[in-house]
């Protein structure tokens, strides 16, 4: 089943607002994507690529910088 997502807010993609899965794979992400057997309106919330770990050690961000 063809899914759209529409009302997001892209990760690195500012133009883009929605995106088509089908068959638990992202198939197309733009804006104006072709209707859809079910849509989902995602309300603004920001949508992600998988598997993107957000977390940083900020020991080593100083040990970088020099100030430590």
């Amino acid at each position: 089943m063809k899914k759209k997502f529409f009302n997001a807010k892209t990760y690195r993609n500012d133009a883009a607002t929605e995106l088509i899965v089908e068959d638990g794979k992202i198939t197309e992400i733009g804006t104006n994507l072709s209707q859809c057997e079910k849509e989902i309106d995602l309300g603004g919330k920001l949508i992600m690529p998988p598997y993107v770990d957000p977390h940083l050690h900020l020991d080593y961000v100083s040990l970088l910088s020099g100030k430590t």
